[in-house]
């Protein structure tokens, strides 16, 4: 399974099913576990945060990773479709 299609079961299933919707913002790792199947390692943290009419989140990449290290000879998966970077460590997610 890929990131995106894990990411994009994650959040199908938060909005068609309240309660796990409730248990994703509680317990962000044991809910992606739920759906994708895949342990999330102890050292991850996964934040999940709600968009509303008067809150919209924008992701940064982190402070160490330059805006030109886009090219994936570098180490690091610019995902243009969700407009934000992601460190090599977010690979797990693939298994």
């Amino acid at each position: 399974m890929s990131e995106t299609n894990a990411s994009n079961n994650v959040v199908r299933r938060a909005v068609s099913d309240p309660e796990f919707r409730d248990r994703l913002l509680s317990n962000p790792n044991a809910a992606v576990e739920e759906v994708t199947g895949v342990s999330v390692p102890d050292d991850v943290e996964i934040v999940v945060v709600e968009n509303t009419s008067q809150r919209f989140h924008i992701v940064l990449p982190p402070v160490e990773l330059d805006l030109e290290a886009r090219d994936p000879s570098a180490g690091v998966n610019f995902d243009p479709e969700f407009h934000q970077l992601r460190p090599p460590s977010a690979n797990w997610l693939l298994s």
